[in-house]
C-alpha cells in the first residue's frame, strides 16, 4: 500500500473519531452520559455503526478517550514546571491551566454536573499530589514532613474545588481573577512550606 493511500486512510479515520467525539460533547447537553447510546452518538455524528465500531466498543470509550486526552494534557503542563519555581512564581501555570479550562469549558462543566462522571476531578488531584510529592526540586525532608503531606492535600483539593467552581458558575469570579487571587494566595503561602 503506498503512502498516500495510508495517509488519507489516517486521516478519514482521524476524522471519523473528531465527528465521535465531538457527537458525544454535543450529546452531553442534551442528556445524562449515562443515557447516551451508540445510536445517538453515529446519528448526531452523521456515521454509520460500522464506523463507531471500528473506534470505539462503547459510548463510555469515547468520554474515557476524551479526559485521558486532557488528563495527558495537565501532566505535560506540570513536566514543563519545577514546584519550588511555581510556589516563586505560579503565575505561568496556572495562565495554563486557565486555557485549558477556557478551551474545555463546556465539557468540563457537563462532566461535572453528569451523575455517571468518571472521578474526573479526583483523577486531576490525584496527578497533582504525585507530581508534587515526586518533583524533584521539593527538598526530601520536606517531602517526609507531615506538614507537607496536610499541605499538599489542602493545596490540591482547594486549587481543583476553586476551579470546579468556576466551571459550574458556582463562584461569582472571572477565570483571570480566580488565577490572579490563586497566584497571589501560593506565592504568601509559600513561605510557611518551607519553615515547617
Amino acid at each position: 500500500m503506498s503512502g498516500t493511500v495510508k495517509k488519507a486512510e489516517y486521516r478519514s479515520a482521524a476524522r471519523s473519531r473528531r465527528l465521535i467525539r465531538d457527537a458525544y460533547v454535543n450529546l452531553m447537553q442534551e442528556k445524562p452520559i449515562d443515557k447516551i447510546s451508540i445510536s445517538d452518538i453515529v446519528r448526531e455524528a452523521d456515521l454509520n455503526r460500522g464506523t463507531f465500531y471500528a473506534h470505539y466498543s462503547n459510548p463510555m470509550d469515547v468520554l474515557m478517550e476524551i479526559a485521558n486526552e486532557i488528563l495527558g494534557d495537565v501532566e505535560g503542563f506540570f513536566a514543563d514546571f519545577s514546584f519550588t519555581d511555581f510556589l516563586k512564581e505560579p503565575m505561568p501555570l496556572l495562565l495554563r491551566v486557565e486555557k485549558l479550562l477556557a478551551d474545555n469549558l463546556d465539557f468540563y462543566r457537563r462532566i461535572n454536573l453528569n451523575t455517571a462522571s468518571i472521578g474526573f476531578t479526583d483523577r486531576i488531584k490525584k496527578i497533582l499530589i504525585e507530581y508534587i510529592s515526586s518533583n524533584q526540586s521539593v527538598p526530601e525532608n520536606l517531602r517526609e514532613n507531615p506538614h507537607f503531606t496536610v499541605a499538599l492535600e489542602l493545596f490540591a483539593g482547594g486549587l481543583i474545588s476553586v476551579y470546579l467552581g468556576f466551571v459550574l458558575g458556582t463562584i461569582r469570579a472571572s477565570a483571570r481573577e480566580i488565577t490572579e487571587t490563586i497566584s497571589i494566595l501560593i506565592s504568601q503561602s509559600a513561605s510557611l512550606l518551607f519553615t515547617k
